[in-house]
């Protein structure tokens, strides 16, 4: 439990108490029903009936502790998921890489952790109390059946270290598959469009149902391993049952314990071999859960924006980049962006305008060559240093499924006359008048509009070098003047924007035209 928070271990130990309480009144009811049964032989009603009285009220007190106890149960287990899920999400945004994510651990992983994990791990404690309780009070009615019940208590006890193993693995794999089966359906539906557009459905449906089955294949051996384990320690606890019974039986006959004894021995033999069955199957998918809960441990601490002081220069020297390690997209760039000034990046496409803004500005890395910063100091420092200098804008922005306000400023906004002077000149006024409103449906928003809402964002969070990759690319003419003179006015050290349009006016904006050439 070291990866538990204190509101969690909390929860556990009122649950643990809750649980031990329970499984002491579940014995108290077999012990009220044997007072019962000898009331009802004694013939006398009085007795009977306040032996039948207080057995009513422990059933209806085992009511009471076993709602609220379970209730516990769910708070403890909810503690944890709420806990390993956004453990796992701050952990995607610190550290995660894009092509490695996969939302199914949401789902498949989730559900795994609750039911094999952590609602087992309440549940031992009260199969071992109810099982702890059952065996002292057969020791108290009768020493010579307890003796038949401890020995044969400890053939259940086997199970798990025979099959722990092979449960675990399968509980790996299955993880594993549906996992990568989620993981296909995400991929498919997010390129849906390419899909319909190059008619491939028939492709993909085959290799959907080649592993939708190989994953159904997958949970059924996990679910009857699983069923192998539990029906295997119900065997074993159904021998120990039967002996206890003739143990009883025999006794009974000899005259060496009452009808009543025998009735609440049986009873709690049900709290013997039950719990004993119980206790193996759950200690069994614990232990199989354990390296699925090492990926939901503590996230790493959310990065701080650094405290970088602005940059005086971008050196670049050698600079090279292949996405498949032979083909470079360019090679041996030499390049010097300085500060106060304003360069694009001009060439047709496909020599690699965009992929030497990416990385620039950090968001590709293994390339070739040297990419030095220095700041105003005459301090130098790496690419991988500079977070939160370096803003990029695509050519094919992201929105998130929130409003226009949030998909600007993530929670961080502006002033609001700086915030409707800054929208105003953009021309994107009409996103904003609905704050509630979800840009849920994105093919309603145009691309000139998304482009002007990533750039409102870029340039309302003040980077100090600002990469743009065709920022008027889906803009009408008109338009694009506008957002070109409010993008030349933009409060940045260093501004780098990427084109192909060859316009000499256009051009004329910048202090520097770098040509790019295959």
């Amino acid at each position: 439990m070291k990866e538990e928070g204190t509101k969690s271990k909390v929860l556990f130990l009122v649950t643990a108490v809750c649980m031990v309480l329970r499984g002491a009144v579940n014995v108290a009811v077999a012990i009220c029903m044997m007072n019962t049964v000898d009331a009802a032989l004694t013939l006398d009603m009085g007795t009977f009936v306040r032996a039948l009285a207080f057995m009513l009220g422990v059933a209806i007190l085992e009511f009471a502790v076993g709602m609220f106890s379970r209730f516990m149960l769910q708070s403890y287990c909810k503690c944890n998921l709420v806990r390993v899920k956004e453990n796992y999400y701050r952990k995607l945004l610190c550290d995660g890489k894009q092509e490695e994510m996969d939302i199914s651990a949401f789902s498949t992983d989730i559900d795994l952790l609750y039911g094999n994990r952590y609602f087992n791990r309440c549940m031992l404690v009260f199969y071992s109390a109810q099982l702890i309780f059952s065996v002292i009070s057969i020791i108290v009615l009768s020493w010579k059946v307890s003796i038949v019940v401890l020995v044969m208590t400890f053939l259940p006890l086997l199970v798990p270290a025979l099959l722990q193993k092979g449960l675990r693995k399968t509980t790996d794999k299955y993880a594993e598959g549906m996992n990568a089966y989620l993981g296909f359906i995400q991929d498919t539906l997010q390129g849906l469009h390419e899909i319909r557009t190059y008619a491939a459905s028939a492709f993909f449906t085959g290799i959907h149902d080649k592993r939708n089955k190989e994953a159904e294949a997958l949970r059924l051996k996990n679910k009857m391993m699983t069923y192998f384990n539990s029906s295997l320690s119900d065997f074993v606890g159904s021998l120990s049952f039967m002996a206890a019974i003739a143990a009883c039986g025999f006794l009974t006959v000899k005259g060496e314990i009452t009808m009543g004894t025998l009735i609440a021995v049986i009873q709690l033999l049900n709290s013997v071999v039950s719990p004993i069955g119980s206790i193996s199957s759950a200690a069994g998918e614990i232990s199989a859960t354990g390296k699925l809960a090492e990926k939901y441990k503590a996230a790493p601490e959310e990065k701080a924006a650094a405290d970088n002081g602005p940059l005086a220069r971008i050196e670049v020297a050698g600079l090279g980049y292949s996405y498949d390690g032979q083909t470079p997209v360019f090679s041996g760039v030499n390049l010097c962006f300085e500060r106060g000034r304003r360069y694009a990046v001009l060439g047709k496409s496909g020599v690699g305008k965009s992929t030497l803004a990416k990385v620039l500005s950090g968001a590709l890395g293994g390339y070739d060559g040297e990419i030095v910063l220095t700041d105003l100091e005459g301090g130098r420092r790496e690419i991988s240093q500079a977070e939160g200098l370096i803003q990029y804008v695509a050519q094919e922005p992201y929105l998130f499924k929130l409003s226009a306000e949030d998909n600007v400023y993530f929670g961080k906004p502006e002033g609001a006359e700086e915030m409707h002077s800054r929208i105003g000149k953009l021309g994107i006024e009409e996103l904003f008048l609905e704050p509630e409103t979800v840009l849920a449906n994105r093919d309603r928003i145009s691309g000139g509009q998304k482009q002007r809402l990533v750039l409102a964002r870029a340039l309302s969070h003040k980077p100090d070098v600002l990469i743009l990759d065709e920022p008027t690319a889906n803009l009408d003419e008109a338009t694009a003047e506008r957002v070109m003179d409010y993008i030349m006015e933009a409060d940045c050290g260093i501004l780098i924007v990427i084109t192909h349009n060859a316009d000499e006016k256009f051009l004329s904006r910048f202090d520097e035209v770098i040509r790019l050439e295959g």
